[in-house]
């Protein structure tokens, strides 16, 4: 093993040790905990090629994980603690004092939502009334195909990279571009749009 190899890999174990002895990661969680990191809707493997289970395991397990853990620290003896999530984002949006609890909480939501925005072999146009709707804002699915690509490779900031940093680095076209062709779960979102409805 070279020494960049053997840094790099203690670096990764010594973060994922910390993780676990704050309170965070894959561990369950406790049966008093107010928010649960929900399993994933697939097996950490279930995305390759296109998402390596070594990443999902640090996305799952430390990001998502992360956020849960500080959540449940956050909330902990609030009002807050025995509320559903979308009710503590809710009452706790644009409250600077509840800035903490909004912030974790928010982020616990988006990676639930992004785990579900995903499925194995996805992919691909969308069909029905999602893809009539996304043809009439923009013309066409490649016109909307285009500039969802150009909007999340132009996205200014960091926040979402630990979705695909350890397999695409700093190629995030890349990334967008195997989402859209062979990820991305029409399903799921047919079903938010019906939901909005």
């Amino acid at each position: 093993m070279e020494r960049r190899e053997f840094l790099k890999a203690s670096m990764n174990f010594s973060a994922l040790a910390l993780l676990h002895l704050a309170g965070f990661g894959c561990k369950p969680a406790t049966p008093s905990s107010a928010i649960k990191l929900p399993d994933l809707p697939y097996d950490k493997k279930a995305l390759e090629p296109y998402i390596s289970e070594r990443t999902m395991n640090f996305h799952h397990c430390r990001h998502h994980g992360g956020y849960v853990g500080k959540t449940n620290i956050a909330i902990a003896g609030t009002p807050y603690q025995g509320m559903p999530l979308v009710d503590i984002i809710r009452r706790t949006h644009g409250k600077p004092d509840k800035a903490t609890i909004f912030n974790n909480a928010a982020q616990v939501f988006n990676h639930n939502f992004y785990w579900n925005s995903m499925k194995p072999s996805g992919g691909g146009k969308p069909v029905g009334q999602l893809y009539q709707r996304l043809t009439e804002a923009f013309g066409s699915y490649a016109k909307f195909h285009k500039a969802f690509s150009n909007t999340a490779n132009t996205q200014f900031g960091s926040g979402w990279e630990h979705a695909y940093y350890l397999d695409y680095q700093n190629r995030r076209a890349d990334y967008v571009k195997a989402y859209l062709d062979h990820l991305v779960n029409w399903y799921f979102a047919e079903a938010k749009l019906k939901d909005a409805s």
